[in-house]
């Protein structure tokens, strides 16, 4: 991070922080979980069938009618087959969402900016729009 990106970042938007974070880091926490999610999903539960196994099959007679033509007269959509890349890219939206929160509570809430560096770089803000 330059000093430009956290000057950036603290006069930005109530979302600066948590849309820097994911521009930089989403690439790499996706490389991170999807391996672990794929690991889950692969795991043989009920009667030797995994989630997966189970996605798959849904998913593909759902294209089978969404490609058919009554699917595409009915407008219906064919849907994302691949489950774990699915489950890693809502895993990390859920998480950003979360960290975006917390963004915005740290910007318009003094109790939120619960260490002093946070207090004294957002209590920085207050002053200049007080």
């Amino acid at each position: 991070m330059t000093i430009k990106d956290a000057f950036s970042i603290l006069n930005g938007a109530d979302n600066a922080a948590t849309q820097y974070l994911i521009n930089t880091t989403y690439n790499d926490l996706y490389n991170l979980y999807k391996p672990k999610i794929q690991a889950s999903t692969e795991k043989k539960i009920i009667g030797g069938i995994s989630t997966q196994d189970s996605w798959t099959a849904l998913t593909g007679k759902w294209n089978s009618f969404a490609n058919s033509v009554a699917g595409r007269l009915a407008n219906f959509k064919p849907v994302n087959t691949e489950l774990d890349d699915y489950l890693t890219n809502k895993a990390l939206s859920g998480m950003f969402l979360k960290v975006e929160n917390e963004e915005l509570k740290i910007r318009k809430e003094v109790s939120a900016r619960v260490s002093p560096i946070l207090q004294r770089v957002f209590g920085s803000l207050d002053k200049t729009t007080n």
